[in-house]
């Protein structure tokens, strides 16, 4: 608290100063530690050189073998839509059919 008391009892041009010359230290502080930090953080790191890994061979990778995997789901997906396509207005006959049925025993239950 004594160096607040003197600061106070300061000229005003002298606190200016002062206040302008503890903001560029301060900053030039931040700035510094914030240099340091970042540095530190590169250190840590293992930098891998580009040529061993290139990443479109790895994204051409990853989605041939994403293919790889979906192509017997795809394969099944779209060889039962084709066995359905020919029997597709039986299916919906039968689903109005079973809709209707089921709405007519709900509001029996209820009554």
């Amino acid at each position: 608290m004594k160096v607040l008391d003197k600061i106070k009892k300061w000229p005003i041009e002298r606190k200016r100063v002062f206040a302008i010359s503890l903001t560029v230290f301060l900053t030039i502080l931040i700035i510094i530690l914030s240099l340091v930090i970042n540095s530190i953080g590169k250190d840590g790191t293992k930098i891998i050189p580009y040529n061993q890994t290139d990443p479109i061979k790895s994204i051409k990778e990853s989605f041939t073998q994403i293919i790889n995997e979906a192509k017997p789901i795809l394969n099944q997906v779209f060889s039962s839509s084709t066995k359905n396509t020919a029997s597709g207005t039986e299916q919906i006959i039968d689903q109005n059919n079973s809709a209707s049925s089921s709405l007519i025993s709900t509001s029996s239950i209820v009554e």
